[in-house]
């Protein structure tokens, strides 16, 4: 049944919408209805829809009341109601400038056609010719499907997007790739903007619009690929070092990302290699040697960072030099020392005087005990500390002299003489304290006295250089006061 609205003095205010009884019957008024805002509107066509609802159409200038999406001056109003007159929903079609609805019909297909005249050229109105054209326009009853922008994309970072649908529609959507319905959540009012994840992945979004009395539009569907951020490489701290003893590091990579390393110098991946939490703390191994560990970021989303290295080299100390205890010693009978090492490093050592090194026999582990001959000579021990790990000690030497008992000892003489350099080689210097006026005597290893010796002369300094190699004792006296001192012309002599 269509019901003619339109007169001469048409309605202002609002549509008065009036339902009378059949026809051929009395015509009693079944329910009324006011419909507007608070300027001006007019009814000027309706319809009974299939669903038994009704529609009705003409020009809005209001946006208030019942009357919301104008777009500005008059537009085409377009309303449906319940069988009682209950407003249903309500749609605005125009542009910024007058736009009338005049006269409206349903198709076969449950879509509606709408006519009019338009004065404007913008909002939903495209290619006035100008002044005011003839307007005609179609609808859906289902609702237009939801717009994706950008409709796909590829990024390493997160992407943008947005969804839009008609006027007054609700976009449901889904992000797992499943069919969402106007039933089901998440949902927000057109244009919705969302953004996918940031880690690496492939989403697909699925969004339809709903709205009261209209029926869902069909679903749309925008799929993204995040390549994923690429993460930062992991920092060694301090990235290289020496040094003689263990060295101490630390690996640092983003928050939340593991990190995968090797202390071999092979190249790590996320599926192999040893790994750990952001900081890892590490030491290298204690023997000498150069330690070159790598290292890369991995984290579920996000594209594994680059290879970072760190190199340490813990360098060789030589070990100590061997201890002889004593380190000299002079005594009318043999001398026993002992020769200790440290770390557990092997002694090697000789007795006549020449250099040992690592390969000369004779050796041992510390400690080693050894004693001179009982026989009068200057005996010289020269030891070395070896181990395979360490680079060989610096040389350690003792020297040792043995004298013969027939000559005096220096302590029974109550004044002082210094002798140097003692052993000797050509000359030497002597400062006496304690007596002036002096004689000396210089007598060899048995007590006899050297001939040729100056019974007294300047000694500050005295020639020794016709004297053949061997051990001598100065005696010097002077005033009552004696004194006497060991002297060795230089000689090495071979510890038995």
């Amino acid at each position: 049944m269509k019901l003619s609205l339109r007169s001469a003095y048409p309605l202002i205010i609002s549509f008065l919408v009036l339902v009378t009884g059949r026809a051929g019957h009395a015509q009693n008024l079944i329910w009324q209805t006011c419909l507007g805002g608070s300027y001006v509107e007019y009814g000027y066509s309706g319809l009974q829809a299939s669903d038994g609802g009704y529609i009705m159409l003409g020009p809005v200038h209001s946006t208030d009341g019942n009357v919301t999406g104008g777009h500005g001056g008059f537009d085409f109003w377009l309303i449906k109601m319940g069988s009682g007159g209950n407003l249903l929903w309500q749609k605005c079609f125009g542009g910024p400038g007058d736009d009338l609805g005049i006269d409206m019909c349903e198709t076969s297909d449950g879509e509606y056609i709408l006519a009019g005249q338009a004065g404007s050229n913008g909002g939903t109105v495209a290619g006035n010719h100008g002044n005011y054209d003839a307007w005609v326009v179609k609808l859906s009853g289902t609702l237009t499907n939801p717009v994706f922008n950008p409709p796909a994309g590829t990024s390493g970072n997160p992407i943008t997007f947005t969804i839009s649908a008609g006027p007054g529609s609700i976009i449901h959507y889904s992000t797992d790739g499943s069919n969402p319905t106007c039933a089901s959540s998440p949902s927000g009012a057109s244009p919705l903007s969302l953004t996918t994840p940031a880690a690496q992945g492939t989403y697909v979004y699925k969004a339809i619009a709903c709205e009261t009395n209209w029926n869902p539009s069909g679903i749309s569907s925008a799929t993204y690929e995040v390549t994923g951020s690429m993460l930062q490489a992991p920092v060694f701290v301090p990235p290289n070092d020496s040094s003689y003893s263990p060295i101490y590091f630390v690996i640092i990579a983003d928050p939340g990302s593991t990190i995968h390393y090797t202390t071999d110098g092979s190249t790590p991946d996320c599926n192999n290699g040893t790994s750990g939490t952001s900081p890892v703390s590490l030491i290298t191994p204690c023997m000498p040697g150069t330690y070159t560990y790598k290292a890369i970021a991995c984290q579920s989303g996000f594209v594994s960072s680059s290879v970072s290295t760190g190199s340490y080299t813990v360098l060789q100390q030589s070990l100590p030099a061997p201890y002889l205890m004593p380190s000299s010693g002079t005594s009318t009978g043999p001398i026993t020392f002992t020769i200790t090492s440290a770390f557990g490093s092997i002694i090697h050592y000789t007795t006549d005087g020449s250099i040992p090194d690592c390969s000369t026999s004779p050796s041992g582990p510390s400690p080693i005990i050894l004693t001179t001959p009982d026989s009068t000579g200057t005996y010289i021990c020269h030891a070395i500390a070896c181990d395979p790990a360490w680079p060989t000690s610096s040389v350690s030497t003792g020297t040792y002299i043995v004298i013969p008992t027939g000559i005096e000892n220096p302590s029974d003489y109550d004044a002082k003489i210094l002798v140097f350099p003692n052993p000797a080689n050509d000359y030497i210097r002597m400062v006496l304290t304690g007596i002036s006026e002096v004689n000396i005597i210089l007598c060899n290893s048995m007590g006899e006295t050297m001939p040729g010796f100056p019974k007294s002369q300047d000694i500050s300094i005295i020639n020794l250089s016709s004297f053949p190699k061997g051990i001598y004792f100065l005696k010097i006296s002077g005033r009552s006061k004696i004194t006497g001192q060991y002297l060795v012309k230089t000689t090495s002599l071979v510890i038995q």
